[in-house]
């Protein structure tokens, strides 16, 4: 792919939008959350809304969560509340590998092995990870070692499905309608209260959504969330030349 073409997937439109993810009943899912709460933020309403449709699903945490907060012991109170979250969307599989937050770009060789091993054992047909272009850089090193992973891996039937959080996606090509989960992601979201005194990331999440909603004109939708899905070669082809841009 050349870099005209990464560029172009990664930031251009593209000419068929749908509006469901491409899984069905009984169909694996894997979602990549490099901190405790990206999981529930970027795709809380998709994972609620798989799992109602027997769809099943994987979370794997990728750090401690130590970064994100000035309370003694933040690193402890994150993942119980990332239990609690867990306990509110409903999923039951999950791993934290516990790296430090904020330095995974320290640990690639290693994350990108246990992500490997991960794409083996669960054999997803969809991996949700954050946006490339997302702000915070353990979000961008995420993605650099699931694209290194999945070449490993050799599964190019696996589709990458970018969610957002902290950075607005340049044209998504998969809106879900998640009004009917919002509730309970609602609920998920307030798990993270020490994110919610720190950052106060309800409103941001609840912004987001609904800032979507709008620009979707779809009747009767008040939340949705984004997504920007690739097939596996075609991430992998952008992730590397990014990679190449950044240098």
């Amino acid at each position: 792919m050349s870099e005209r073409s990464a560029l172009k997937a990664l930031l251009m439109p593209e000419e068929k939008i749908i509006y469901t993810l491409p899984v069905g009943k009984g169909d694996n899912v894997l979602v990549i959350s490099p901190h405790p709460d990206d999981e529930t933020l970027g795709c809380g309403g998709a994972i609620i809304k798989m799992l109602l449709s027997s769809i099943n699903v994987s979370i794997v945490l990728l750090t401690d969560g130590n970064g994100s907060g000035r309370m003694r012991e933040i690193s402890q109170i994150r993942k119980e509340e990332f239990m609690k979250a867990r306990s509110v969307l409903g999923y039951s599989t999950f791993d934290i590998l516990d790296y430090p937050d904020g330095q995974l770009d320290s640990y690639q060789e290693k994350l990108s092995e246990q992500i490997h091993r991960l794409l083996v054992e669960h054999v997803p047909k969809l991996v949700l990870t954050p946006y490339l272009l997302d702000y915070p850089i353990d979000h961008r090193m995420a993605d650099i070692a699931l694209a290194q992973a999945l070449k490993n891996a050799n599964q190019s039937n696996i589709i990458v499905g970018m969610y957002e959080i902290w950075t607005p996606m340049a044209n998504p090509n998969c809106y879900l309608n998640i009004t009917g989960e919002y509730f309970k992601k609602h609920m998920a979201i307030r798990c993270y209260q020490s994110q919610e005194d720190y950052f106060k990331i309800i409103d941001k999440a609840e912004s987001l959504s609904t800032f979507r909603a709008k620009l979707s004109m779809r009747k009767k939708v008040e939340h949705m969330e984004c997504f920007k899905l690739l097939e596996a070669n075609k991430y992998i082809e952008m992730v590397e030349v990014w990679k190449k841009v950044q240098n």
